[in-house]
């Protein structure tokens, strides 16, 4: 720390607390490409949908938001100047999983995060913001990890194959789940194997949202309530085949406690 702080003040850099300086050769390339860009206000964004699913999609937007204008008008209105979510679900990005539809729920009632495998990554930036918001921002009271049978990203995992950069990188964290749990899913007929590793995915996942710091500051700060501290973090799985989505019934919180307060080692 010393060396890099010696270092900095050998080559003349502002003080830690300063925003960076922008060299005159910066600031002028800078604003010569701002000069040679045509004003937003200019320009003719008009636009054709010519794909026949586009055409579909906002005609389907016309009439539900025509529907909901007619009966629930109260409740868009309301959702224009606010949410308040007690929910936060950290979903696959998969098309068969759409959050509010399988559940019932109206718009406005979960905050959500969607990405492939369904993953909470310590380095990504935009999972860990939105638990940060909608921990401390929102106030959601229960953040629930889906996973869904038949993923793609976590059969892609269980491959040898190489994905290339980003997607090989993305889905490395659940190679190690694989990794992790490798006797016990090893030992299950090759049939169960891949739903067997969506679930302990899903899992993994919920530990990484509980080991994160807004929920582990919130939990603190809510320790004595009569519910117990929130926000509550909760494992589910979802059956496109059949629309259930599944309560896994783990203890999220002995299973944390397990692996990273103690030395015993939590089961698969």
């Amino acid at each position: 720390m010393k060396f890099a702080l010696a270092l900095i003040i050998a080559v003349g850099a502002a003080p830690l607390s300063a925003p960076a300086q922008k060299s005159p050769l910066m600031r002028s390339a800078m604003r010569s490409r701002m000069a040679h860009r045509r004003p937003l206000t200019r320009v003719n964004f008009d636009k054709q949908y010519d794909g026949e699913k586009l055409g579909e999609l906002f005609a389907g937007n016309k009439q539900w938001s025509e529907t909901m204008m007619t009966t629930n008008q109260p409740l868009l209105e309301s959702l224009g100047s606010a949410q308040e979510p007690k929910i936060m679900w950290i979903g696959s990005a998969d098309s068969r999983v759409p959050e509010s539809k399988i559940t019932g729920m109206d718009p406005g009632e979960i905050f959500v995060v969607r990405n492939i495998g369904n993953q909470v990554q310590m380095s990504d930036n935009a999972a860990n913001a939105a638990i940060q918001f909608g921990v401390d921002a929102l106030g959601v009271e229960d953040i629930m990890v889906c996973g869904h049978y038949e993923d793609s990203a976590v059969k892609a995992a269980l491959s040898n194959q190489d994905f290339e950069a980003p997607l090989d990188q993305w889905i490395g964290p659940i190679r190690d789940v694989y990794r992790t749990h490798k006797e016990y899913l090893d030992g299950l007929p090759e049939a169960y194997r891949l739903n067997a590793l969506i679930k302990l995915n899903a899992v993994e996942q919920c530990l990484n949202v509980l080991r994160s710091t807004p929920v582990q500051k919130k939990r603190a700060e809510t320790a004595n309530l009569s519910g117990g501290p929130i926000p509550r973090v909760h494992a589910v799985v979802y059956n496109p085949a059949t629309g259930i989505l599944e309560d896994m019934n783990v203890d999220i919180e002995k299973l944390y406690n397990l692996n990273y307060k103690s030395d015993i080692p939590a089961l698969a």
